[in-house]
């Protein structure tokens, strides 16, 4: 089975694990950035509302396409209680009907308040969740 690993890191936890990841699972591991980075206060004070209203920002480069893979993971870090909006973007990229793996790096390792809200997020773009999963940042 071939994995694409999908991923935007901000501080760099997300790329560790994601290429831990990536080798655990013998996957191809893609980074997506946003157009303009936050600096770190703009991550705090545009960053955070942005990612709790579902934002969709302007991507540096499209995000790949993955249709030859079996299997697409998505990996972001938490802001805010919900995934940072590149992950947004990630989603609403993807061709319906894919099948998604979700990750999210958090330094508690729980977005249970807002999952019922990024999973109805990932719904109306027509992905197929398998697993959602948080991961706890060393």
């Amino acid at each position: 089975m071939s994995t694409a690993i999908l991923y935007y890191s901000y501080s760099g936890k997300t790329k560790a694990l994601a290429e831990a990841e990536a080798e655990k699972r013998s996957a191809r591991l893609f980074e997506v950035k946003e157009a303009r980075r936050y600096s770190p206060l703009g991550s705090v004070l545009c960053g955070c509302p942005a990612a709790r209203m579902q934002k969709i920002p302007a991507l540096l480069s499209p995000v790949p396409d993955v249709r030859r893979y079996d299997k697409v993971v998505v990996m972001a870090p938490i802001w805010a209680g919900y995934p940072a909006p590149v992950f947004n973007a990630i989603i609403s990229s993807l061709m319906r009907g894919t099948n998604v793996d979700i990750l999210l790096v958090s330094a508690s390792g729980d977005s249970s308040k807002s999952k019922g809200k990024v999973l109805e997020f990932i719904e109306q773009y027509g992905l197929k969740v398998g697993a959602y999963h948080d991961i706890k940042a060393p």
